[in-house]
């Protein structure tokens, strides 16, 4: 996941989730189970390799996706969203819909949020903590990896990362 696959954000750290796999016959690309080595469907005798699996992938997205629902429901001024990676996997993605109130002046901010602009700048960064908290606690819950960028090209490719496991 060293590629050029996902987006990254400011202000939170960059959590994917690697694509679900499962072993399958290398012969006829039957399920087999990890601890038997032969293949019930063609007889196959020799060990399974690992392969990319749909459902098992899109159960975990979906399950995410459930997740955030509820944490959407009480943020302000973030969305968090999961998106596929341009090659493989998926990522925790913070977005902010509506311009920052650290960018606005204070009538702005009394009006689409009904405070001045210092609570609504002390606010964004509540819930922006709260959503790091919840991000960190969801990559620990689905073994997702923590990205770290170390390079960026200016062609607009996208960040040259490390991997850090989540333990």
């Amino acid at each position: 996941m060293g590629k050029a696959n996902f987006r990254i954000m400011r202000e939170f750290p960059l959590y994917v989730l690697p694509d679900a796999v499962s072993p399958v016959c290398p012969e006829c690309g039957e399920p087999m189970e990890e601890d038997k080595c032969a293949c019930p469907a063609c007889g196959y005798d020799g060990a399974p390799v690992p392969a990319f699996d749909p459902w098992e992938t899109e159960y975990a997205h979906g399950q995410i996706r459930a997740m955030l629902d509820d944490l959407n429901a009480a943020l302000t001024f973030f969305q968090v969203s999961l998106i596929n990676g341009y090659y493989s996997g998926a990522q925790l993605y913070v977005e902010e819909p509506e311009s920052s109130p650290v960018e606005l002046e204070n009538a702005v901010c009394r009006r689409i949020w009904d405070l001045c602009r210092s609570a609504a700048v002390r606010r964004r960064d509540i819930e922006r903590r709260k959503i790091c908290r919840w991000m960190e606690q969801a990559a620990d819950a689905w073994n997702m990896d923590e990205l770290i960028c170390v390079e960026c090209f200016s062609g607009g490719i996208g960040p040259i990362a490390k991997k850090r496991r989540i333990s």
